[in-house]
């Protein structure tokens, strides 16, 4: 796999439409597939064959007889299924493994995308694969400590949304001396607590390009994340959606395809990781591309 740097092109984000924004994510993938298919491996392939050797439910799933699957009813008889065959809830090794997913391996593969983007839109100048890779490795520290920090104030969010659900439906209860009350109460409630996290999500949701590029500590790159998204909350939820939809339904055809040809387990998840090496770099794309389009718009 070749190591070279892209291509030296011209900007290709300014403050622009989604659509033009997915276009230039497209763009992008298009001129340096190298460079992304290659960050992808580097970083993905390690983790896709750490998980496979000592996550025991991955073998466990790969000597289990797909095809028996045509036969379930429900999914009392799937759990029976997988009962059988030994496939049980996630341990402790897979709850570790899904950790330095969350908190190294992605970001990791974050920062050598968004450093490339910053440096073609914003600098003006291209960057290899191995300065790229050595940026981001001298930053994912920095860069896990901001996803913690955000999942962190995503959970306290939904906790202390739940306490004002329960504390307002007890209220409600006590007050009218009737259920009925209560679960309405709750259920707006609820549709107000499902905003409030959708919101904080989509404030939080660029902590990591902002650790990376911009050198801030971990309190401040969820204030600056915050900042950045200020007045383009829809338009960034928006293309975040846009980013993660499109790439699910690909894998979703893609699975059933190899579903409908074959049984073999090796080879749908090998297949199936595969296909992640491809489509989670353009999904991290785009979302450098949005980010660089709002610190655009932030500095205009």
């Amino acid at each position: 796999m070749s190591m070279q740097s892209p291509k030296h092109h011209a900007a290709l984000v300014g403050p622009r439409g989604i659509g033009q924004l997915f276009g230039a994510a497209l763009r992008h993938y298009r001129m340096d597939f190298g460079f992304l298919l290659t960050a992808s491996i580097c970083v993905l392939v390690p983790y896709f064959v750490l998980d496979a050797i000592f996550n025991a439910n991955s073998a466990k799933i790969l000597a289990f007889d797909f095809s028996h699957l045509t036969h379930v009813t429900s999914l009392t008889q799937l759990a029976a299924m997988e009962q059988h065959a030994g496939i049980t809830g996630p341990s402790p090794v897979s709850w570790v493994l899904s950790l330095l997913n969350a908190v190294l391996v992605t970001p990791l593969l974050y920062g050598i995308i968004v450093h490339m983007v910053v440096r073609r839109n914003m600098g003006g100048s291209s960057v290899s694969m191995p300065n790229a890779f050595s940026h981001a490795f001298h930053r994912v520290g920095a860069a896990a400590l901001a996803v913690l920090w955000a999942d962190i104030l995503k959970f306290f969010t939904v906790i202390a949304g739940g306490f004002i659900i329960g504390l307002a439906g007890a209220i409600v209860t006590a007050a009218a001396g009737s259920s009925v009350w209560s679960t309405v109460v709750a259920g707006i409630l609820a549709a107000a607590l499902l905003c409030c996290v959708i919101v904080v999500a989509v404030k939080l949701a660029f902590v990591v390009p902002v650790a990376y590029e911009e050198n801030l500590r971990t309190s401040q790159s969820a204030r600056r994340s915050a900042q950045l998204t200020k007045g383009q909350l829809w338009r960034t939820l928006v293309f975040m959606l846009l980013t993660v939809v499109l790439p699910g339904a690909i894998r979703i055809v893609i699975s059933a395809l190899i579903a409908s040809v074959t049984q073999n387990a090796w080879v749908i998840l090998v297949i199936i990781d595969l296909v992640q090496l491809f489509l989670v770099p353009f999904t991290l794309l785009a979302m450098s591309v949005l980010y660089v389009d709002l610190r655009i718009r932030a500095a205009s």
